[in-house]
């Protein structure tokens, strides 16, 4: 699980660290923080999938400072990680910034664990690896050294033009560091690049609805959704036509039928070179194309396909998931969260109380971006408006200064 992050000199983000449980939700006005904070979090992911030069110039650059900072500054970033098998592991990250619209540089890297373990123990572990440190284009590997009975530093160079995770299977080491480090180095590095590669982060907004609907071109690779959901076709009918997850999918169906109840089946059907979803209805003399359902129900299908993978992803953030659907519809989609929180970590944001509404049993996993800060809902501070009955949403709806979040 993913268990703290922190970032610093980052847009209009506050320095402060965060801590998450499975389930965490974000409210707060516009321009309060809320996407620049999956932004900065995601930055981490985009450099793994894409390379640290696409991270930044999808962040345009040196644009992500504060911008109430004069350049040159320096962004940190710090993700703590809880894997099976580890104890809790700690990626740091500092970039330059030294010019307007230049990539900025890596000052430093350090990839260790959380807290210092005890010496007995660390004998046989991974230690942790820094790099920039005291010079540029340098790096210590830290471990236990059974001939010198102590803790040694390895020095070997690396490029400051990528991060550390993405070079380490690359990097020339002598042979001695090959047989004694390597292995234990590269297994924790690929553990933390394994899990954030199994991260998925939708902003709704980006959901490309009209591109959607539209019959997709076969594509075997595809079982998760893209960032826009233009593949859903695609994902679907690989899901639907695959042994391994023919009776899981079922479950997504099921799962929109409490939204349309005359729903008999979603099927996949590949034509030609394309794949298209049909929907059949109770009644209906023919099935009816992904293009003439409506867009609500598209974004709840996607929002479905999300929260109920057959083999769901370690983590799934979603930006106002709420976007265009029926209040009615967001009790449905509430219970979906909730229940998807059980295997998998979620972190959403909203400005929808109707939805907040269905979380009051849960206020304790809220989160309120306001200027300059960030805090989570204590319960107690809102047990008199619980006693007498208010919901979440009816306190978010009515601005409530204890729960906040709005602009005024």
């Amino acid at each position: 699980m993913f268990s703290k992050f922190k970032v610093t000199n980052y847009r209009n983000l506050p320095d402060k660290e965060i801590s998450f449980d499975k389930l965490n939700i974000f409210v707060g006005p516009n321009n309060s923080g809320k996407t620049n904070f999956i932004e900065a979090f995601s930055f981490l992911k985009d450099c793994i999938d894409s390379g640290f030069s696409f991270a930044c110039r999808e962040r345009g650059y040196t644009e992500f400072a504060n911008y109430h900072l004069s350049i040159p500054v320096q962004v940190s970033f710090k993700w703590i990680f809880s894997l099976r098998g580890f104890n809790p592991l700690t990626y740091e990250l500092i970039l330059d910034i030294y010019k307007e619209g230049e990539i900025p540089s890596i000052k430093y890297e350090r990839l260790g664990y959380d807290k210092k373990l005890p010496g007995n123990y660390r004998k046989s572990r991974f230690d942790y690896v820094e790099a920039h440190g005291d010079v540029a284009e340098e790096g210590y590997f830290a471990f236990y050294s059974t001939k010198k009975q102590k803790m040694v530093r390895e020095k070997f160079t690396l490029s400051t033009k990528e991060i550390f995770l993405n070079q380490i299977d690359k990097l020339k080491l002598s042979k001695n560091l090959m047989q004694i480090l390597i292995p234990r180095s590269i297994t924790v590095a690929s553990e933390i690049k394994d899990f954030v590669n199994k991260w998925f982060i939708y902003r709704n907004a980006n959901i490309d609805i009209g591109r959607t609907k539209m019959a997709c071109r076969r594509d075997e690779t595809a079982f998760y959704l893209n960032n826009n959901a233009s593949n859903l076709s695609q994902v679907f009918f690989n899901l639907q036509n695959d042994e391994k997850y023919y009776y899981q999918t079922n479950n997504i169906i099921f799962r929109m039928r409490q939204i349309l109840p005359e729903l008999v089946e979603i099927k996949s059907i590949l034509r030609g070179d394309y794949v298209e979803l049909i929907f059949f209805f109770k009644g209906a003399r023919r099935g009816l194309r992904l293009s003439e359902i409506s867009e609500g129900t598209v974004r709840m299908l996607i929002l479905a396909l999300i929260l109920f993978h057959p083999e769901p992803p370690v983590l799934v953030m979603i930006d106002e998931p709420e976007l265009n659907l029926h209040p009615a519809w967001l009790r449905v989609l509430a219970e979906w969260i909730k229940d998807a929180s059980e295997k998998t970590q979620i972190i959403f944001s909203t400005h929808s109380p109707d939805l907040l509404d269905r979380f009051t049993d849960m206020l304790d996993k809220v989160y309120v971006f306001e200027k300059n800060d960030i805090r989570k809902l204590n319960r107690k501070k809102l047990e008199k408006f619980l006693d007498e009955g208010w919901e979440l949403g009816d306190l978010y709806r009515v601005g409530e200064p204890a729960i906040g979040g709005w602009p005024w």
